[in-house]
This record gives structure tokens, C-alpha cells and sequence, in this order.
């Protein structure tokens, strides 16, 4: 909204140059259509303008930069995830042939503290929950 009023500011500020423009170079007709052409067609490039455009393509390259790096970040996550929902799925399956604490750690070649509080979710939760119940036990 605050663009339209901008444009509108700027559309009567340039009647406003125009009629100054008449005013002032009555009777001179040559010049009157040369300051004319400059102020109604041509398109000036203002320092302002630079500078605006430099701070838009800075804006979108960080914008740019950002969304690569928070999909990057989103990967990880998404993967460390996945790596615990498959030692849940993994531990579920060796609590399910009654496989002992310690063989069920040796053989996912895993550590205890990572084991340990996966197979006392299960306990607690049963082994028919969900990986996501479990998860979200963790």
C-alpha cells in the first residue's frame, strides 16, 4: 500500500515539475521540449536507484544463501532422524526374539547408552507402539 502512495507522490510531483517547467520556459521552445524529453521519457539513472537496486540483489543473494542453508540444515536433520527411527525400528525387532540387552548392543554395534533408553520405552510403552511413539519418548 505504501508502494501505491509512493508512485502516487511521485506521478504529482512530476505534474508538479512540469507545470513548473511551462511557467518557467515560456516562449522557449526548444529548450521547453529538451527538459521535457528528460523529465517525461527518458529514464534517468539516480544514485538512489543504484543504490536501491544493489540493496535488492543483496536481499534476494541472502535470501538465496539462507534458503540453501536451512535446506541443507533440514537434510541433517531429516537423516540424523531417520538413523534413530531405524535403531528403534532395529532394537524393536531383537526385543521381538528376546534377544538379551547386551547381544541386542553388540549386534547393532551400538553403544549401551544409546540401546538402553529405546528398550525402556519399549518396556514402558509396549512393543507394539509406533517408532514415533517411541521417538517421541526419547
Amino acid at each position: 500500500m505504501a508502494f501505491l502512495g509512493a508512485c502516487s507522490g511521485f506521478q504529482d510531483l512530476l505534474r508538479l515539475m512540469r507545470r513548473v517547467t511551462e511557467h518557467l520556459l515560456s516562449g522557449r521552445e526548444r529548450l521547453k521540449r529538451e527538459v521535457g524529453e528528460v523529465m517525461g521519457g527518458k529514464v534517468l539513472e539516480l544514485p538512489t536507484d543504484k543504490l536501491r537496486e544493489e540493496r535488492e540483489t543483496g536481499r534476494a543473494e541472502g535470501r538465496a544463501e539462507g534458503r540453501a542453508e536451512g535446506r541443507a540444515e533440514g537434510r541433517a536433520e531429516g537423516r540424523a532422524e531417520g538413523d534413530v527411527f531405524r535403531l528403534i525400528s532395529q532394537v524393536r525387532r531383537k526385543m521381538l526374539r528376546r534377544k538379551p540387552f547386551d547381544e541386542i548392543c553388540k549386534e547393532l554395534e551400538e553403544e549401551e547408552r544409546n540401546i538402553r533408553p529405546i528398550c525402556e520405552a519399549f518396556l514402558r510403552k509396549g512393543l507394539d507402539c509406533s517408532e514415533g511413539e517411541i521417538y517421541k519418548e526419547l
